[in-house]
């Protein structure tokens, strides 16, 4: 794979602000050359990575570790066998990570801010920490983080909120973002999608125009007499998830590694090089 291809195609030189085409690699690191200035200008000048000092091929090797999803302890353990004389700290291939991390978390907030869903879609929401209690006055409450998920049957095309609570007030200004008014919505019976007081039980979600179909997880996951009501599509996306952070050994989630998921899981890996060279290229100021 050409990792390569995060080198801008053009270069304004460091020194009189021509626009040098030239590219040459030497001593491991790509540099273009200025005829005017007789000069060198690194092509991480004015990057993200403007003070790096790691060699191309390190560079390299820790995008191609990322886009593969693997973990700190397995990027380290890789790096140590290619580099046995050149090899990261640990502190520093975490900065890298937190680099291609931020390419990762401005793609997800896009999608974030524009993806919507038709057709039929499947919803549910999983919690990754409940609430622990403390009588310390010092310390607050740890509140329980929950995670609230949508994918879209025909493409499995998903997307993934992170949020404290899941109550009506919540979930349904999300839904009515992301869903379009007409589609299928298939879920469980929880009391923020059900009315589960009446008998028989009503929908919550029909009177904002969605067409519903839920499943009572106590009795059944899969209707016995209708075997297109259920969510398992979308509860096969939570054990991807939650083996994803337990093979990386990940303790405390913020919005790094959600993104990195979603980066991971919804672009091919020639596109995740393309964005985080598009990424690399811009501009500290």
């Amino acid at each position: 794979m050409n990792i390569a291809s995060i080198i801008p195609f053009y270069k304004r030189c460091r020194i009189c602000s021509h626009i040098l085409f030239n590219t040459f690699r030497i001593q491991d690191q790509y540099y273009f050359y200025c005829n005017f200035c007789k000069d060198y200008t690194k092509w991480t000048d004015k990057t993200l990575l403007h003070h790096s000092k790691i060699s191309f091929s390190v560079l390299e090797k820790l995008i191609l570790c990322y886009i593969r999803n693997k973990s700190i302890k397995d990027i380290l353990e890789s790096l140590k066998e290619h580099f046995p004389t050149n090899s990261l700290a640990k502190n520093t291939v975490l900065h890298y990570m937190d680099i291609f991390n931020q390419t990762a978390v401005h793609y997800y907030k896009t999608k974030l801010n524009t993806i919507t869903f038709n057709g039929h879609v499947e919803i549910d929401e999983t919690f990754l920490f409940k609430m622990k209690k403390t009588k310390a006055k010092h310390r607050t409450y740890s509140r329980s983080l929950w995670l609230f998920g949508i994918i879209q049957r025909e493409d499995h095309q998903f997307v993934i909120i992170p949020t404290y609570s899941r109550d009506e007030s919540t979930l349904l200004p999300l839904m009515l973002k992301h869903i379009k008014i007409g589609a299928t919505i298939y879920s469980d019976c929880f009391s923020t999608y059900v009315n589960n007081h009446v008998l028989p039980k009503k929908s919550k979600l029909e009177e904002y125009g969605y067409q519903h179909q839920w499943i009572n997880h106590k009795v059944e996951f899969v209707s016995a007499l209708f075997d297109h009501i259920h969510t398992n599509n979308i509860e096969r996306l939570w054990l991807k998830l939650k083996t994803d952070f337990k093979r990386k050994n990940i303790k405390k989630i913020n919005l790094y590694h959600i993104a990195r998921f979603y980066f991971h899981s919804t672009l091919e890996e020639r596109e995740q090089i393309n964005l985080i060279g598009k990424g690399l290229k811009e501009k500290l100021h």
